[in-house]
């Protein structure tokens, strides 16, 4: 598993290395930047982001599909969770719950910027915005902030104002410090996320309270046909509840890819994505292991695998001889998952691959419905 954090803002990178050694530190996010840097049983952080370009909202419903954990705090990323949060994104903070309430506007929240000229006119923008001055006093107070150099005070401001612009001036100095306590705000919600993160609690599977698409990078808004849909309605409960299923779907995999049980070795894969593809603990498997398990995992995830589709002769064969033990209720969450397949949470997005299923919350729709 590997920790992606996105901020720069906010949280100073500095500042993340320090209190996250190990997690892999990116600027904002942007467009396409999620996609490109996780895989499945990864968690992606998202702080701050590109106010231009932020990350599409259909690139988090992929990963998530996926088996990604993806949460938001701070920033940018405060505001992509308490939009995404009913469809598996995790928010962090009191800026997300404010922004999710409404008592932060997403401006508010997403405007994270220093306190230079520049920074000035961008708040007197943001202010005449949200009704706190109005336009022509932000355009007199910037006027008058704009001959002064480097870095402003209140001070300042006060003594190279007339006495006419006092009052919007008090106006504007009220409505900072409420930006202020938002910032302060947000930079203690991205440590305490930075610390969930590296303790593993943001890396739990999501089942989202909407349902959502699983989508294919790169394909817009076009859902994919999830691994839910592929495999036949006959083999659903063996998928879910038969305890031999992961070895029969495993050989099934591998043989439909022209892969012998001996003939294989981790050297053929790429390395990098491959870890991405296996537990910690995997990584003392044996090298051979290691591939078979890498492969069979990775096809579940890609519909252009020579493992689908899973014709009716395909269904015969794997389901001879097995036998569901069907619980009296279906699991509810991603613990209920756990305990039926007798592995740690922390390694359940890899047990759902195992099983033919793309993600924890496909597994879970699976198990309440008629098919189940």
């Amino acid at each position: 598993m590997t920790i992606h954090v996105f901020t720069g803002e906010t949280m100073p990178h500095e500042l993340s290395a320090s209190l996250a050694p190990q997690a892999a530190l990116y600027p904002p996010a942007g467009q396409g930047d999620l996609l490109r840097v996780a895989g499945p049983s990864d968690v992606v952080l998202v702080i701050d982001g590109n106010p231009y370009h932020p990350p599409r909202h259909d690139e988090i419903l992929s990963l998530l599909a996926s088996g990604v954990a993806v949460a938001g705090a701070g920033g940018l990323g405060a505001v992509l969770a308490a939009d995404m949060d009913p469809y598996g994104m995790t928010g962090v903070g009191k800026v997300f719950a404010g922004v999710r309430d409404g008592s932060i506007a997403d401006d508010e929240a997403a405007c994270q910027g220093p306190g230079g000229r520049t920074g000035l006119r961008a708040f007197l923008a943001l202010a005449a915005a949200r009704g706190a001055v109005t336009h022509s006093d932000a355009l007199r107070i910037a006027g008058q902030a704009g001959a002064g150099i480097g870095r402003w005070t209140w001070a300042d401001l006060c003594r190279a104002a007339d006495p006419s612009l006092l009052p919007p001036l008090h106006q504007f100095r009220d409505w900072m410090q409420r930006q202020a306590a938002i910032r302060y705000a947000a930079r203690s919600d991205a440590r305490e996320a930075l610390g969930l993160a590296v303790s593993g609690l943001l890396a739990a599977p999501f089942v989202p309270a909407v349902p959502w698409p699983r989508l294919a990078p790169g394909r817009g808004t076009r859902p994919a046909e999830t691994a839910r849909e592929r495999l036949p309605a006959a083999l659903a409960p063996l998928a879910l509840y038969c305890h031999e299923w992961p070895g029969r779907w495993r050989s099934y995999v591998l043989g439909r890819a022209g892969h012998a049980v001996g003939d294989l070795h981790l050297g053929e894969l790429l390395d990098g994505r491959s870890r991405r593809w296996l537990t910690p603990e995997e990584a003392s498997l044996p090298p051979a292991e290691q591939a078979r398990r890498v492969l069979v995992r990775v096809a579940v995830a890609d519909q252009h695998s020579p493992a689908w589709p899973v014709t009716r002769a395909d269904a015969r064969a794997l389901a001879s001889g097995l036998t569901p033990s069907v619980p009296p209720f279906p699991p509810r969450d991603g613990r209920g998952l756990a305990r039926i397949w007798e592995v740690p949470q922390a390694a359940l997005a890899m047990a759902t691959l195992d099983r033919g299923f793309d993600s924890p919350a496909s597994a879970l729709s699976c198990a309440n419905s008629d098919n189940a």
